[in-house]
């Protein structure tokens, strides 16, 4: 019984948090666009019976181009996630690529309906994790790239 106790124990000792990716190796550009929303045809009511409004008109939406300026001679495949899918990107990449992220409306981006979480994986060519880059929107709209807040949305 004390055996793996110490295993675990001796393994999260050592366990490193897989280190962010420098500033100057990539490039964030936002792409703040307006769109009308699609109309669903259907009316969405609340459990008190009062109809729910949605936004209508022209709507802020976001896509963030994630240009990776320098890799490392170890980084060979780039993987994204976010905090509702896993897998969004996964590719070999080379300096000088591009990848857009499509957040989505800001409005669903803050209410948490869409993703608001993307986690930017450099892998190995044995697909061992070498850096990442963290991009979050809050609540508040505020903008963060690897726990950096870069302005407000």
């Amino acid at each position: 019984m004390k055996m793996p106790l110490l295993l675990i124990l001796f393994f999260s000792l050592f366990q490193t948090e897989i280190p962010f990716k420098q500033n100057s190796d990539f490039e964030i550009k936002l792409d703040y666009q307006f769109k009308p929303r699609p109309q669903t045809g259907t009316d969405g009511y609340s459990a008190g019976g009062t109809k729910l409004t949605t936004s209508t008109g022209v709507l802020p939406y976001l896509i963030l181009n994630l240009k990776i300026l320098k890799l490392d001679t170890l980084e060979t495949k780039i993987k994204v996630n976010s905090n509702l899918a896993v897998n969004i990107i996964s590719k070999k990449v080379n300096e000088g690529d591009t990848f857009p992220l499509d957040m989505g409306f800001m409005e669903d981006v803050k209410d948490r309906v869409t993703a608001h979480l993307y986690t930017v994986s450099f892998l190995t060519a044995k697909k061992e994790t070498v850096s990442r880059i963290v991009i979050v929107i809050d609540e508040d709209g505020n903008f963060f790239v690897n726990n950096e807040r870069r302005g407000k949305l």
